[in-house]
């Protein structure tokens, strides 16, 4: 498979996303216990359709790609060193 850079413009998808999580072995069930919210509260962000900044960032602590890369219109102001770095979504 081939991998994508992953950069503040061009941020991943939900499916980018959930491959990273079961690469990462972990359910979404799993950020939702973590969080305490339910699974669908998780899937929405996923999904881009809420925003919860705790659930985003318990998702990006887990694949190991900052908040700012992966949601990069997330209302948090990047690092600029941070801007510099590309991401594969597949290590």
């Amino acid at each position: 498979m081939k991998s994508k850079l992953v950069t503040p413009q061009n941020p991943m998808s939900p499916e980018e996303i959930r491959a990273r999580l079961i690469m990462k072995k972990v359910k979404q069930i799993d950020i939702a216990r973590q969080c305490e919210v339910s699974h669908v509260a998780v899937r929405l962000v996923i999904e881009g359709k809420t925003v919860s900044r705790r659930i985003r960032q318990a998702i990006a602590n887990v694949i190991e790609v900052p908040l700012e890369v992966i949601w990069p219109t997330s209302g948090a102001t990047p690092n600029l060193g941070d801007l510099s770095k590309t991401y594969s979504i597949f290590s």
